[in-house]
Formats: C-alpha cells, sequence, structure tokens
C-alpha cells in the first residue's frame, strides 16, 4: 500500500505562520499507519533572533497543538532524545523552542526500544512546533546544529542518547513543571479533568516558565491569584 502524508498551510491573526510541502509516501517504513496523515508544522518567528544554543524540547499529549499536558527537557544537548520511556507514553504534538542560527528539530517515532527511531519529515529550523492531529504519534523529539552548511541536511543524524523529560502543563501564558524526580520521590494523586490537572500543576509545580521569554518566573507571582 502507498501511504501520503500532507502538509497543509494556514496563516492567521496570531504570530504563527504555517507553511506546506507535499511528501509522498513518507511512512513506507512504519507499520500501522495505513491512513492518510495531516501533519501541520507551525512556524513561531519570534520578536527577536537569540543567540543562545540552550534549545528546550517539548512533547505533548494533545495531537492539534503544542498545549495542555506533557513533558519537557530543558538546555538539552543535541543528538539527544528528548522522551518519556519510563512511562512508555507517546505523543500528538512536538517542539522546539530557543536555539540559535543553524539549529533544527524533528519529531521521531518509537522502533523498537528507541523513542527516537525513526525520523517523521524533515528536519525545521528552531523555534517550531509539530502536529499530527493523531494522538500517540511522537515517540521523541531531538535538535542538532546545521550552522555552516550549505544546505540544510533533510535527515538528522542518529540520536546518541534518550532523556526523561520533566512533566508539564502549559496554559498558553505559563508552563509549570514538576521535575521527574519529585514525580519519582512523592506519590502524587494525578486528576482526570483539564481544570483540574491545571490546578494540580500550579499546586506542585517546582518551576514555572513564562511562555514567550521561556524565563523561570516566582512560583508565587502566579499562585497568588488562585488563593483569593
Amino acid at each position: 500500500m502507498r501511504r501520503r502524508l500532507f502538509l497543509h498551510s494556514s496563516t492567521s491573526s496570531s504570530s504563527y505562520l504555517t507553511r506546506s510541502v507535499f511528501i509522498p509516501n513518507l511512512f513506507d517504513r512504519l507499520p500501522k499507519h495505513d491512513e492518510a496523515i495531516r501533519l501541520t508544522t507551525t512556524f513561531i518567528i519570534p520578536a527577536q533572533v537569540g543567540s543562545t544554543t540552550a534549545v528546550n524540547l517539548r512533547l505533548f499529549k494533545r495531537a492539534d497543538a503544542c498545549t495542555s499536558n506533557g513533558i519537557i527537557c530543558q538546555n538539552i544537548l543535541q543528538g539527544t532524545c528528548c522522551a518519556n520511556v519510563a512511562n512508555k507514553q507517546l505523543y500528538g504534538s512536538a517542539q522546539a523552542e530557543n536555539g540559535g542560527s543553524g539549529d533544527v528539530a524533528a519529531p521521531f517515532t518509537k522502533r523498537g526500544d528507541l523513542y527516537c527511531g525513526v525520523q517523521i519529515g524533515l528536519t525545521k529550523p528552531i523555534p517550531i512546533c509539530f502536529v499530527t492531529n493523531l494522538e500517540q504519534s511522537y515517540g521523541g523529539i531531538a535538535w542538532e546544529h546545521q550552522g555552516g552548511r550549505k544546505r540544510m541536511a533533510q535527515q538528522m543524524a542518529p540520536c546518541t542518547k534518550q532523556v526523561e523529560g520533566d512533566e508539564i502543563y502549559s496554559d498558553g501564558v505559563k508552563t509549570y513543571v514538576i521535575s521527574k524526580d519529585k514525580m519519582t520521590r512523592i506519590e502524587l494523586v494525578r486528576p482526570e479533568g483539564e481544570e483540574e490537572l491545571l490546578a494540580w500543576f500550579k499546586q506542585h509545580a517546582d518551576t514555572v516558565l513564562d511562555e514567550q521569554t521561556n524565563v523561570p518566573v516566582e512560583k508565587a507571582e502566579v499562585a497568588a491569584p488562585a488563593e483569593k
């Protein structure tokens, strides 16, 4: 069976830009992908381009946006797969943030014990949000620096190792991070509803990141209104 992947484009009043290409037969090598898959790549255009190479990688359970519940690997080294191996969790969207000129990222499907087993699609400049519209499509995400090359490589080099991400909840304004050490050390009962889950992350977060800058903010600053 010949399978196709469609990347579609759209523009909106927000600061997001979506580009499109058609890639035939991308999933020929992948099992259990019998339906056509629609993948949206959202290029996030920042107000300023920084020189930092401290890349953050995120994976989200939602398949239609890079938000809500997921994991984050902060300041991750290039060539390292960000994944949730301990819980054997797969995700619907993936995101790469920060980075500098020549830094690119790509999502991967799981193959065997490798959560960055097979690259999905082409490498894209950071920052980038990959959306599949299919739940549990991504096993991991990784990045690498391709600066100085005449033409961007479409495929990344294989990842040298896998790292576990910290649990997060992003509400579009702040990202609430609970470290994997805390999740292991303390038996936390996770609620089911989205509102309850957000409140739970606000209560237990070790770190709170500003969505626009990725800079940590004081937890008390965001928790105070909820205590009124």
